[in-house]
């Protein structure tokens, strides 16, 4: 009895001791503005960083294995990386994922990026150099301007035919240089019937992250270190209209890259709000559910769905055969 109530005394401790982030000043604001906000002394003292990863030499890796996964957002348990979507409840202590994300890729497109900015974006999951994604290139991937049927007979009015021309014009608009070379009547009459989509946080259906389980030596056990993740949703391009579209991924975001922008936003805790966790704890963690739908194999990386088509039933038991192969692997390693 008395180790019970000292486990339980101690985990009061944890869960009371410390700086309730997601709530902080709230019970000192004297206006909902003061709400989130530190004060001076709190500031001072706070260094809250990110666990840095342990140096793991290539000697140490006696086993490893890089695998694709597919995190669905209408599963309830995955749930905090996709709430809330109203704009209206966005706050620093609460945001979705995606929003965290986007508003770090701005901080690294400005002129002067913060410790907290995300710079390292990529075109694809094998996060080549010549796929990197610079300045407003990846926030791009999120906008899609185009100039509706009414609008081209203005056009054709200026002799701006073609879709070449259309293009340019629209490229112009995006940069805000319309009126170094166009008629500014034109620009005027033109502007009512441009029209730009934009993904918020509501349209992103999935995340694929990408992943290498590995048999650590040193310790003596299988671990898994997030190398990747990238927000899939349907193409802008059909956005708000009744072409049926495949779901795209917008971007690949080298993950340790944002590990400071996903320590500093937090998830609400359903069991008590005054101790949130943050993005990177929760993904790292690996809380949340996911299914594999690709691995690294001498086929080129193939997904599954390439080599057992039409079959989605069949295509769950091989995500969860590769899944118990990896497990199997650390229990093989001890009975050895």
């Amino acid at each position: 009895m008395k180790f019970k109530a000292f486990k339980l005394s101690l985990l009061f401790l944890v869960l009371f001791a410390g700086k309730a982030f997601s709530q902080a000043n709230i019970l000192n604001a004297k206006t909902p503005k003061e709400v989130g906000v530190m004060t001076e002394d709190e500031k001072s003292g706070n260094n809250d960083k990110p666990l840095e990863y342990g140096y793991i030499g290539d000697r140490d890796v006696l086993w490893a294995k890089t695998i694709w996964e597919k995190v669905d957002l209408k599963q309830k348990v995955n749930f905090p990386l996709y709430y809330p979507t109203q704009e209206t409840m966005f706050s620093d202590s609460r945001k979705p994922l995606f929003q965290v994300l986007v508003e770090a890729i701005e901080d690294g497109a400005s002129e002067n990026p913060s410790e907290f900015a995300i710079t390292q974006i990529y075109g694809s999951d094998y996060f080549r150099e010549e796929d990197q994604y610079k300045g407003q290139k990846a926030l791009n991937q999120l906008k899609y301007t185009r100039i509706i049927d009414a609008g081209l007979p203005i056009l054709d009015e200026y002799g701006i035919v073609g879709t070449e021309q259309q293009d340019l014009y629209i490229e112009r608009y995006k940069e805000g240089t319309l009126e170094q070379h166009y008629p500014a009547d034109l620009v005027e009459r033109l502007d009512f019937f441009v029209e730009t989509t934009e993904i918020s946080a509501r349209d992103i259906s999935y995340y694929h992250i990408k992943g290498m389980w590995y048999f650590d030596k040193i310790q003596g056990e299988m671990r898994y270190r997030l190398l990747g993740i990238a927000p899939v949703g349907d193409d802008v391009r059909t956005k708000g209209t009744n072409v049926a579209s495949t779901p795209v991924e917008y971007f690949w975001i080298w993950f340790p890259d944002a590990r400071n922008a996903l320590h500093k936003a937090k998830v609400l805790n359903k069991d008590n709000s005054a101790k949130p966790i943050s993005f990177d704890h929760l993904l790292n963690s690996r809380r949340f559910n996911a299914v594999i739908y690709k691995t690294e194999n001498e086929y080129g990386d193939r997904k599954i769905q390439e080599y057992i088509q039409n079959d989605a039933m069949m295509q769950l038991l091989e995500a969860d055969r590769i899944k118990e192969e990896i497990r199997n692997f650390e229990l093989d390693m001890w009975n050895h």
